[in-house]
C-alpha cells in the first residue's frame, strides 16, 4: 500500500467505525428487545447479554456495513475536498482515479467478507442463540431456584415450597406432586428440604416427611428421601433458514419443487407459476408460500453483501468531485445513494413466485444497476 492509500483507507475507516459502532449497538439492543418475551429476566445473567450481542453480530453486520462503509467514504472526501487536500493531489499531479481505485478496492473485501459472514457465520450464531433460548435458558430453572409461594411446574412435578433460606440452602414445608403412569397422583411432604448434585444430576434430600397415595387409600412416613429433581420441560427449537447457508437453500428449494410438481401432476414450475388464480390440486399452499419466502431470502443472500461494492463504485467517483460544498453535502449525497439502492432492492422483491433464475436476477439488479452509474462515474471522474 502506498502512502496515499492508506491515508484515505484511515479517513475513510475513522467515520465507518464509528458509525458502525453506533448502529451495531443500536441493532443488537432492538434484536434483544424484541426477544424480551422469550427470555427469563430472572435467570440470565449479565454475561448472558454480551453472548448474545456476539451471536447477533453476524445477522445484522452485512445490513450495517455498507451502510456504515458509504458513510465513511461520502465524509472522508467530503473532508478532504473542504481542506483542499483533492485539490493539492490534483495538482500534484495525481489523478482521480488513483484516489477512486483502493476504495473501491476496499468494497470488493467487505462485499466478500460480508458474504462469508452471511453465509457461514450467521447460521452457526443462530443456532448457538436459539439454543441457549430454548434449551440452556430453560433449563436454568431448576427446583432450588424457583420462588417459594407458588405451585411450579417442574418436568412431570407440581412443586409448592412455603419458605426458603438462601444462606443455608434450605427449603421449608415442601410439597410434591408426582403423576403417576396409570393417572394418579401422589402427595409428598417434606417438613425441609435440601438440594445437592450428584453426579450432576440435581436431587432433593427430604430428612422426613410422609407420603399420600389417594387411589391406596393410605399414607407412609418417608425418611432421607433423596429423589433426583426432574429437569424443566423445553420447547422444541425451531429452525428457520437464518441457520442454513445459501448451499442449503438452494437444496431446500430444489427439494420443494419436486414435491410441488410430484403433488399437482405438473411437468415445470412455468406451468404453475402462470396461473397463481388457478391451483391444481394436489399443490400444497404451504409449500407454495415456504417456496416464496425461500426465493427472497436467496435473493437477499445475493444482494446485501454485494452492496458494499456496489455502493463504493457511485459513491467513491461521486465524493472525490463533490467540490467544496464540504460534509453536508457529503452527507446528503450519501443518503440519496443509500435511499436509491433501498428503493431498488424493495422493487425487485417479487410479488410472486419467481423462478429460481429470476430470483437471481433480482439479487444483483440494484448492484447492477449503482455499479453501472459507478462505472460512468469513474470513467468521468478526471474529466474537466
Amino acid at each position: 500500500m502506498t502512502r496515499i492509500t492508506r491515508y484515505i483507507a484511515w479517513e475513510i475507516t475513522i467515520p465507518s467505525v464509528l458509525a458502525f459502532s453506533v448502529f451495531v449497538f443500536l441493532g443488537v439492543a432492538n434484536e434483544i428487545r424484541e426477544r424480551m418475551g422469550l427470555l427469563d429476566m430472572a435467570h440470565i445473567e449479565a454475561m448472558d447479554f454480551g453472548r448474545m450481542a456476539v451471536w447477533f453480530l453476524p445477522t445484522l453486520i452485512y445490513y450495517i456495513i455498507p451502510l456504515t462503509y458509504l458513510m465513511g467514504i461520502m465524509l472522508a472526501f467530503g473532508a478532504l475536498t473542504q481542506n483542499n487536500e483533492i485539490a493539492a493531489m490534483k495538482a500534484a499531479g495525481i489523478p482521480l482515479k488513483r484516489l477512486v481505485a483502493p476504495v473501491i478496492m476496499g468494497g470488493a473485501l467487505l462485499s466478500a467478507g460480508c458474504f462469508v459472514l452471511q453465509d457461514q457465520v450467521q447460521p452457526w450464531a443462530m443456532r448457538q442463540l436459539t439454543y441457549f433460548i430454548y434449551t440452556e435458558l430453560p433449563q436454568r430453572i431448576t427446583m432450588d431456584a424457583v420462588p417459594p409461594g407458588v405451585m411450579h411446574e417442574i418436568g412431570d412435578w407440581r412443586v409448592y415450597i412455603g419458605d426458603k433460606d438462601p444462606e443455608t440452602n434450605t427449603l421449608y414445608d415442601v410439597d410434591i406432586l408426582e403423576l403417576q403412569e396409570d393417572g394418579g397422583v401422589w402427595l409428598y411432604h417434606g417438613e425441609s428440604a435440601r438440594f445437592f448434585k450428584e453426579d450432576n444430576r440435581l436431587k432433593l434430600h427430604i430428612p422426613r416427611g410422609y407420603l399420600i397415595m389417594p387411589e391406596q387409600g393410605g399414607r407412609a412416613t418417608i425418611r432421607d428421601w433423596t429423589p433426583s429433581a426432574p429437569a424443566p420441560d423445553t420447547e422444541p427449537t425451531p429452525d428457520n433458514r437464518d441457520m442454513q447457508s445459501l448451499e442449503q437453500l438452494l437444496h431446500r428449494d430444489a427439494e420443494l419443487v419436486t414435491s410441488i410438481l410430484e403433488g399437482g401432476g405438473l411437468d415445470s414450475m412455468e406451468s404453475l407459476l402462470g396461473r397463481p388464480d388457478d391451483i391444481p390440486a394436489g399443490v400444497s399452499v404451504h409449500e407454495l408460500q415456504e417456496l416464496y419466502g425461500l426465493r427472497d431470502d436467496i435473493r437477499k443472500r445475493i444482494s446485501l453483501p454485494l452492496a458494499c461494492l456496489a455502493v463504493s463504485l457511485i459513491a467513491a467517483p461521486l465524493a472525490v468531485r463533490g467540490g467544496r460544498s464540504g460534509r453536508s453535502f457529503s452527507f446528503a449525497l450519501g443518503f440519496g445513494i443509500f435511499l436509491l439502492y433501498y428503493t431498488l432492492f424493495m422493487v425487485m422483491q417479487a410479488r410472486g413466485i419467481p423462478t429460481l433464475t429470476e430470483t437471481v436476477v433480482r439479487g444483483i439488479m440494484p448492484n447492477a444497476v449503482l455499479a453501472v452509474m459507478g462505472i460512468v462515474a469513474i470513467w468521468r471522474v478526471d474529466r474537466v
